[in-house]
């Protein structure tokens, strides 16, 4: 009997944080595909290093790489050693773009593991010139919160050039993975 309660209690409780898993939401919800082949951002920014949103003016910042692929990471945090040589990229977020005129539209997923909830945030910068972009959208959305807003920040991200940059299919960006990602995929395999 008091399994049965906790199981109960349990099954409840969750249901009002809005715990379950909302994958489906999601993948509909990705409307930028990972296309596996060579895009044309080269042409129109700098790629070889990140992009750097200062936060609060520090030496700190908010970083965002982009690969020739397709692929590009948000929230890149650059580890280095006491010699301020680079040791490690670690980056929380990795998604998807596609280049629209002077306009990069991008997807980038995440995931509450312990929830099992996903998010899908929807991006979009406008190339100033080959080294400054201005993000003019952000939208995040999990399909739980009805009173999501998207944000029309203008923030402005200059390029730091790097002598070595991951590649883009380094250990962290795990998203690859998925097919339902990919532009030929017809199936929407389970992660």
């Amino acid at each position: 009997m008091s399994i049965a309660m906790l199981t109960l209690a349990s099954l409840s409780l969750a249901s009002c944080f809005g715990v379950g898993s909302n994958r489906n939401f999601v993948i509909e919800n990705s409307d930028i595909k990972y296309e596996k082949s060579p895009t044309t951002i080269r042409s129109k920014i700098d790629i070889d290093g990140y992009w750097c949103h200062p936060i609060n003016g520090e030496d700190k910042c908010t970083g965002i790489m982009f690969w020739e692929d397709g692929t590009f990471a948000w929230s890149v945090n650059i580890v280095r050693d006491s010699l301020g040589h680079i040791e490690d990229f670690v980056t929380l977020y990795y998604g998807v773009y596609k280049i629209s005129g002077d306009t990069i539209e991008a997807n980038y997923y995440w995931e509450y593991s312990y929830l099992n909830i996903w998010s899908i945030t929807k991006v979009k910068f406008l190339i100033l010139n080959r080294n400054c972009i201005k993000q003019i959208y952000s939208h995040t959305q999990n399909g739980k919160n009805k009173h999501d807003r998207p944000s029309y920040s203008y923030k402005i991200y200059n390029y730091v050039p790097l002598d070595t940059i991951p590649p883009a299919d380094n250990k962290y960006n795990v998203w690859r993975k998925y097919d339902w990602l990919w532009r030929d995929s017809l199936s929407d395999a389970s992660p």
